[in-house]
């Protein structure tokens, strides 16, 4: 998606280009020109040492911004983590997913999500915490009709791969709620 997006705004620019030249407007031309350089840009500044969480962190905080979510990011991820990297990407996808689903549930100007991650002597704490809307308890009849028809729940699939992730690391996967304030907490040894 943000590959499609980068070449949707290179060729808007290119095609703004095309057309100062064609009528020779310069002011035009410079406005396209650091347009095209802008859009193929890469990030001044990384999230973190590690370029494939760098590069998840980025496409994570573009989506919250579409969703009008207030994103804070504290990260240190080196570059030469022994986790697995497709590891590293279920454990921030998963729980940034879950966390900016639960945000977009709420009014714009309620929606947060706080991202800590970092190594701590001879294991890794990632913490995501985020505003959720107040909890509604389900009627016990409710959930005894759902288990009965074999109904699947909505969400959970990916808390599932990431306990089995830090299981298998040695670690553990906690998620806590307090009011309108959710904290999912992995950490797993190096």
């Amino acid at each position: 998606n943000e590959a499609d997006r980068v070449r949707a705004d290179l060729d808007r620019e290119l095609a703004g280009i095309e057309q100062a030249l064609a009528t020779g407007d310069t002011d035009a031309l410079q406005t396209h020109l650091n347009g095209a350089t802008s859009a193929v840009r890469t990030p001044e500044a990384l999230r973190c040492a590690h370029p494939v969480v760098a590069a998840l962190l980025d496409a994570k905080a573009v989506w919250c911004t579409d969703q009008h979510i207030d994103l804070s990011i504290s990260a240190e991820v080196p570059a030469d983590l022994s986790t697995p990297d497709v590891e590293l990407c279920a454990l921030f996808a998963n729980a940034l997913d879950n966390a900016v689903h639960a945000a977009s549930a709420l009014p714009e100007g309620e929606r947060w999500i706080r991202l800590a991650a970092r190594p701590m002597q001879e294991y890794f704490l990632l913490e995501v915490e985020n505003a959720c809307a107040p909890q509604h308890p389900e009627k016990p009849a409710q959930r005894q009709r759902a288990a009965a028809l074999g109904a699947l729940p909505r969400h959970g699939l990916g808390l599932s791969i990431m306990r089995e992730i830090v299981e298998r690391h040695d670690g553990n996967l906690s998620c806590t709620r307090a009011g309108n304030t959710y904290c999912l907490s992995a950490i797993w040894k190096l």
